[in-house]
């Protein structure tokens, strides 16, 4: 009877049919079927931060010495050879 409406299996808590059916007549403004609902979508979000975070975290020693080493370095002295010719 409510196996058409899962939409996966009856275990997983982030379901969309389960969820239907566990919040059917129920409050869905309450946190815990917005949280069921957005899971994948949040999971994701946090996943790309923690790797951005990390990635950050790991470059930027190596960006921070690059432009300390550039900082102290003096500009190089540049000289033109110029022919000048007046006629």
């Amino acid at each position: 009877m409510a196996e058409g409406k899962t939409s996966g299996g009856w275990n997983d808590v982030t379901s969309f049919g389960r969820n239907e059916i566990v919040f059917e007549g129920r409050n869905k403004a309450y946190g815990a079927y917005f949280v069921r609902r957005r899971y994948k979508d949040i999971l994701l979000l946090a996943f790309g931060v923690s790797i951005g975070v990390m990635a950050l975290g790991i470059s930027l020693p190596v960006i921070l010495k690059a432009l300390e080493a550039n900082k102290g370095a003096k500009p190089k002295d540049v000289v033109l050879n110029v022919s000048l010719s007046v006629t």
